[in-house]
């Protein structure tokens, strides 16, 4: 949970700057289809694909792992990352931890999850705790050339 403060700091960086896997709450993908996004459902409602690293596994094997499980995708690469510093987690086992959300784009179409323009997605998103950061991630990405 975050606190009522909301502070983000959104980070672009390189696939060989990534931040350690021990350092990393979870890791998220952005995928693009034209200009609509790859969704999956989960048991918290509408969201991207993603999860939590796993031991031995690096952030970038994860993240693939997590899109082919949820969305039914096979990805080459993600294309950018962006790291969130978020503030304020109130479970200590997140607390000092970053969210990893990678840009990628796919010209397959999900076999688990759907496409979804990105106004539909933000009024579907559900979990209101991370929605301004949500918002802000997705308008970073929209402004990729990709």
């Amino acid at each position: 949970m975050i606190s009522s403060q909301k502070k983000y700091i959104l980070q672009k960086i390189s696939n060989q700057l990534l931040p350690p896997s021990n350092t990393i709450s979870s890791v998220h993908a952005i995928i693009f289809h034209g200009s609509k996004i790859v969704v999956i459902k989960n048991k918290r409602g509408w969201d991207i694909p993603g999860g939590h690293i796993e031991k031995n596994e690096t952030p970038t094997k994860a993240l693939l792992r997590e899109i082919e499980e949820e969305a039914g995708l096979i990805i080459d690469q993600p294309l950018d990352f962006i790291v969130s510093l978020s503030a304020g987690v109130k479970n200590q086992k997140y607390a000092d931890k970053k969210i990893l959300f990678a840009i990628s784009k796919t010209q397959s179409i999900p076999q688990k999850g759907r496409l979804m323009a990105i106004p539909d997605f933000l009024l579907k998103y559900s979990q209101n705790t991370f929605k301004d950061m949500m918002q802000k991630i997705l308008e970073i990405a929209e402004a990729y050339e990709i």
